[in-house]
């Protein structure tokens, strides 16, 4: 029984993802972890006092159908208030590329305008500006295509690059991004032995790298098709890293094969903006696959997600997970109605209110644009979905009245 209500569970999750992304379905697992992240949302707005957690937090949201101005800690204060704290104080958004890059997606997924945030054109500041202090530095090399990584000297170079390409595709349509920025990052892909096709952060490659790498490649219009060596060895990569015992990810091999649900999602993802099917038999084993290997982490009480089975609920792990619970990839940039509001906790009532997911595109540099919130009557396709989902729900809630309800998921 428990078996059959965390595949009833992954299928919702994906029929979610794929058609409609309603703020408000019954239990749902992405609404669910917005919900626990909420809950330990700090007084200054923030998550853990981190601008990365508190990106992907905003992030998540903005693909939940959750306007991420609304998200407010105990003291009132939004995420966006506790960027705009640090950008006029202690400026650790403004460390590198790859925090600032992280930093301009969040403030487009909430609508914001990045080329005047806080006063600065993050944009600009990316592309020609230099770190604030007293030894500033710039933030891209033109001569060698690469992004600055200060904060690691250098190790975690594969996010600092693509996280600042993601932040330009994401803050600008009109920008090109360097053609030597992205033969640098391509560059980090390793080419022979067992890593062939990873890429690496501080001497490991992992699962996390790749599919960072992944999707800024195709953010800039790089697909299967027209990086065919790039795009295979990274899969067949990936595919060394799928955890025997539950079809999910691990980040690395080298500590074990245990997945983690951050690796599910990252890879997700990754395979959803490459064109791949991450519920499909290429990427299911004798276990399952990554869609349905995620869930076993979330915590039905409270939504939140430990990082390993018998851990403690972690914001960190629970921050990364919704993106690719959403059954979407970055950048993402929202489609939500100004105001909307993360339901009350607990499991909230469905409603017949979705936000529509942006259609596929077939080239990629539009993948997780914005797209135009429907006010309007639902088209049919849209009836039909909603549908399908409430019957979803009521199934959920029949299993749940013979008393497995709360073991689902797991």
């Amino acid at each position: 029984m428990r078996h059959l209500i965390l595949v009833a569970s992954a299928t919702l999750a994906l029929l979610l993802g794929a058609g409609a992304t309603p703020a408000t379905a019954a239990c749902d697992p992405a609404t669910r972890a917005v919900q626990y992240m909420h809950s330990v949302q700090m007084s200054d707005g923030s998550i853990d006092g981190n601008i990365n957690e508190t990106a992907d937090y905003v992030l998540g949201a903005a693909t939940d159908g959750v306007d991420p101005g609304t998200l407010t800690g105990p003291t009132g204060k939004s995420p966006f208030d506790y960027f705009l704290v640090d950008l006029a104080g202690s400026q650790a958004s403004l460390a590198d590329a790859n925090v600032l890059g992280k930093l301009i997606q969040a403030v487009v997924a909430g609508h914001r305008d990045p080329h005047n945030f806080g006063g600065l054109n993050l944009i600009d500041r990316l592309r020609n500006g230099s770190t604030p202090g007293g030894s500033p530095t710039p933030y891209y090399n033109p001569a060698t295509g690469v992004f600055l990584d200060a904060l690691s000297a250098g190790q975690n170079q594969t996010f600092a690059q693509a996280n600042a390409i993601l932040g330009l595709v994401a803050g600008d349509l009109s920008f090109t991004v360097p053609v030597k920025a992205i033969t640098e990052l391509e560059s980090l892909q390793s080419t022979s032995g067992v890593t062939k096709g990873g890429w690496s952060s501080f001497g490991t490659f992992d699962t996390n790298d790749t599919a960072i790498a992944l999707m800024a490649l195709a953010a800039t219009g790089h697909t299967a098709t027209t990086d065919g060596a790039i795009f295979s060895t990274a899969f067949t990569y990936l595919l060394t890293q799928q955890d025997p015992a539950s079809g999910g990810f691990t980040f690395s091999t080298d500590f074990g094969t245990a997945s983690d649900p951050d690796s599910d999602s990252f890879v997700i993802q990754a395979l959803l903006a490459s064109g791949q099917d991450p519920a499909g038999s290429t990427w299911t084993n004798a276990k399952g696959n990554a869609p349905s290997d995620i869930l076993t982490f979330q915590d039905p009480a409270s939504g939140g997600f430990v990082f390993a089975t018998g851990g403690k609920l972690q914001a960190f792990a629970t921050t990364q997970t919704v993106v690719g619970l959403r059954h979407t990839f970055l950048p993402v940039t929202g489609s939500y109605a100004s105001g909307a509001t993360v339901p009350a906790a607990g499991c909230p009532v469905a409603t017949a209110v979705v936000q529509l997911a942006p259609a596929p595109a077939p080239k990629l540099p539009a993948a997780g644009r914005p797209s135009t919130v429907a006010n309007s009557r639902p088209d049919p396709e849209t009836i039909a979905i909603q549908a399908a989902l409430l019957l979803a729900v009521a199934l959920l809630l029949v299993i749940g009245a013979g008393g497995y309800a709360r073991q689902r998921r797991r």
